[in-house]
């Protein structure tokens, strides 16, 4: 069976981003950074658990056998199961305009 390509999304306090870029890079292929900004008020973002407004959002390609694994570390490095500290989804990729796209994106290099 062959590896499904995801998009994971990762957000974090802009403070944790760098550190959570350095850790995923051995389990991703290509990886994106994004500053951004909630609008919520203080109050509103207490309610929630979340703090900063600022956020780093990582978009990254990442091969389905390695969710395992970057799951695992959000959760025991940065707490992820606490509330407040971060958020990480994926998503299937399922159609891609070109074979040197996929592959690019799969972290391979095409001839």
């Amino acid at each position: 069976m062959k590896s499904q390509l995801k998009l994971a999304v990762i957000i974090v306090d802009r403070s944790v981003g760098r550190k959570v870029v350095k850790s995923i890079n051995k389990y991703v292929n290509v990886i994106n950074v994004m500053y951004g900004h909630g609008t919520a008020h203080s109050e509103v973002l207490a309610v929630l658990g979340i703090g900063e407004p600022s956020k780093d959002v990582i978009l990254c390609t990442v091969m389905q056998d390695k969710i395992a694994d970057l799951t695992k570390l959000f959760v025991d490095k940065y707490k992820f199961g606490k509330a407040g500290t971060g958020i990480f989804f994926t998503i299937p990729i399922t159609s891609v305009g070109g074979m040197a796209t996929l592959q690019s994106l799969a972290g391979k290099m095409f001839k």
